[in-house]
């Protein structure tokens, strides 16, 4: 047996003495992997999701699509479809580094074509595993959503992550140890399942049944193999950790001494190209290293070392050889000139981007009210984005949450209140004392406010409890003329669809926070998308379909630029008079300048 210290140590050395060929084979596998096994995955999910004929943005319909069979399907293949990359991936590892200690010559394309064959038997391992991991894991998410409905529905979750109640402290420790008890379970699992690829690639078993055998083998050393597998992963973790609050606290000292775009592109180039080399050669350490460790368990513990390249594929030629890596470097090139054709597609040199102020400009005043929309005027912002409810009175009020618990100290509903309390309330206080007099407005005396200064972007928040929301907004929206100065979003596709039928001139907006389907097809004017939706392929099809992109909630100079170059058309953001300054810069670069800023953060992976 062998210690933490001496473990790492053979990896370092096998890394080194080995790291030509597994150098290639990850290049090899990664770039084969990108232009065959990712589209053909990607094109399988989008096929069945497709297949439901459904579209899910809501959190109802993602939870109905999620336990859904087709939802089902698609989460197991996707978990399936990934542990199936990472086993072949660290299977190849597996065998170059076998190779090198057997003294075998290592012909990588050899060792390609053998992960290959041995595909559907590390699928069938990668399905008893993400069962079996899910089965067990199931009892700890069920207790985790009953702890939430019973300690936390009462009030408005935003209520509960600002004031931080004593139930709220309590679901977090249930949680806690909720999270606690599942990662002890999965640990157990893994360590179990620690020799399940080897003894897949090498003894060429397949499903539960490799799942067993490493099983055996672990069996009277769960401690040994335990400290060698969990060591390396919280080894690696600090260290990746470690490394990355290193670089966000350098980058953030270096940016915010920073303050044009010109300065800033240098300073992204200089961090990135750095960052990103480190990042590489850390994700690959940690990927050979954890395959070294299982492999050495694995010859430890079966007593015996595999013969690994010869036998089935002794007789490859390394003129197939050859060809193949001809082949990928020419796809790669293909690849490559497409990308640099679809990035300079991206930028977008002269189109117009609006603005719009979160909650009006919330970050200077309280969200929702007249002061608000009045920071958002002064910004320079082109909309004000408000949310909108009924009173008890069926009066349309701006207000987020369910409650007037956050922003007026007041656990009464919305749809409880009567007009004559909620003027009464002090709506602004909870922000800064200055704001003590202001109070929730009705949508009326927004508009009154807004006409001819600002745009309104009128969000229908729906809380189970509306009786005529879409209607009373229509009406108020057309009795004041301002139909041509807003249009009329919501995150509920039935509350879209009752505007359309009531006033079909007026613009309305879907709110997309998550996505199972085709948001361009949906039939609205404009798509408020997340922004970790917002990709510029995303932009292209909306913009194709006659759909707007309005990304939402951008607060960085480095976010806003992102967007710009992805083409949306309007950014939200709580910082609107950043975002008017960071486009009036954007707007003074050359074209060479603009390219270069895009490259750094293509490269960087934002």
């Amino acid at each position: 047996m062998f210690g933490l210290f001496e473990t790492w140590q053979r990896v370092l050395r096998d890394i080194k003495l080995n790291l030509p060929a597994t150098l290639v084979f990850a290049l090899f596998f990664r770039v084969l992997g990108f232009l065959v096994f990712a589209p053909l995955v990607t094109y399988g999910l989008s096929n069945l999701i497709h297949s439901t004929g459904d579209l899910a943005i809501t959190n109802a319909d993602i939870a109905a699509f999620v336990l859904s069979p087709t939802g089902i399907a698609f989460a197991g293949l996707s978990i399936i479809l990934v542990l199936v990359g990472s086993f072949a991936e660290q299977g190849g590892y597996m065998m170059v580094i076998a190779a090198g200690r057997a003294g075998e010559k290592v012909r990588v394309v050899q060792v390609f074509c053998k992960v290959v064959a041995r595909l559907p038997q590390l699928l069938a391992v990668a399905a008893a595993q993400t069962v079996i991991m899910l089965v067990c894991l199931l009892p700890f998410g069920a207790t985790a959503a009953g702890v939430y409905w019973a300690l936390l529905s009462t009030h408005d979750i935003n209520w509960y992550l600002n004031e931080r109640p004593p139930e709220f402290i309590a679901a977090l420790v249930i949680g806690g140890v909720l999270a606690f008890g599942a990662a002890v379970v999965a640990a157990v699992l893994v360590v179990r399942w620690a020799l399940a690829i080897p003894v897949c690639v090498f003894e060429k078993r397949s499903g539960l049944s490799a799942l067993r055998r490493s099983r055996e083998l672990v069996h009277g050393h769960k401690v040994f193999t335990g400290t060698q597998i969990l060591g390396w992963v919280v080894l690696t973790s600090v260290v990746a950790m470690a490394g990355a609050f290193f670089a966000d606290w350098l980058a953030g000292e270096l940016l915010s001494r920073i303050s044009g775009i010109r300065f800033l592109i240098t300073a992204m180039a200089l961090i990135l190209g750095t960052t990103i080399l480190a990042s590489l050669a850390m994700a690959f350490v940690v990927t050979v290293g954890y395959a070294i460790i299982s492999f050495s368990l694995f010859d430890e513990l079966s007593g015996s070392l595999p013969v690994v390249l010869h036998g089935e594929v002794e007789q490859t030629s390394p003129r197939i050889g050859l060809t193949a890596v001809a082949a990928v470097l020419v796809a790669v090139v293909g690849v490559s000139i497409f990308a640099a054709r679809d990035l300079a597609s991206e930028l977008s040199l002269n189109r117009k981007v609006e603005i719009t102020a979160h909650r009006g400009s919330s970050k200077t005043a309280p969200e929702n009210t007249l002061s608000a929309i009045r920071q958002a005027i002064e910004d320079g912002a082109d909309y004000a984005e408000i949310d909108v409810q009924e009173t008890g009175d069926g009066t349309v009020v701006l207000i987020h949450d369910s409650d007037l618990l956050r922003i007026a100290g007041n656990p009464v509903k919305i749809w409880e209140v009567r007009d004559e309390v909620l003027a009464s309330l002090d709506a602004g206080s909870w922000f800064a004392p200055e704001f003590k007099s202001e109070r929730v407005p009705t949508l009326k005396q927004a508009i009154d406010l807004s006409r001819g200064k600002i745009k309104l972007n009128i969000e229908l928040k729906y809380n189970g409890h509306d009786k005529a929301l879409a209607k009373r907004v229509v009406d108020i929206v057309v009795a004041e003329g301002f139909g041509d100065d807003s249009f009329i979003a919501s995150l509920e596709a039935r509350g879209v669809a009752e505007v359309q039928a009531l006033a079909p001139q007026l613009k309305t907006g879907q709110i997309v926070t998550v996505a199972v389907g085709k948001p361009e097809n949906l039939p609205v004017k404009i798509l408020s998308m997340n922004q970790s939706l917002v990709s510029a392929r995303q932009v292209r099809l909306n913009r194709k379909a006659g759909r707007e992109t309005h990304v939402w909630t951008v607060n960085t100079m480095p976010g806003m630029l992102e967007m710009i170059d992805r083409g949306v058309d309007n950014i939200i953001t709580d910082e609107p008079a950043m975002a008017k300054k960071v486009i009036a810069e954007r707007a003074e670069l050359s074209s060479a300048e603009l390219l270069l800023l895009a490259l750094s953060r293509k490269v960087g992976g934002s």
